[in-house]
């Protein structure tokens, strides 16, 4: 649930960041903060998930 809420964190700073910097810096400061969270989310996800093999 935390990684969720960090996901919601980030997409919300990276739009305001867009609004405020523009596209190049965004993505320069938010790509590596999102791909940290969305790596986090989907080993939670993982680890929820039943093996199935």
């Amino acid at each position: 649930m935390l990684w969720l809420q960090g996901l919601l964190l980030v997409t919300v700073v990276i739009t305001w960041s867009f609004r405020r910097w523009g596209r190049w810096q965004t993505w320069i400061c938010g790509l590596p903060v999102l791909t940290a969270v969305v790596v986090g989310l989907s080993g939670s996800a993982a680890r929820l998930l039943p093996n199935l093999l």
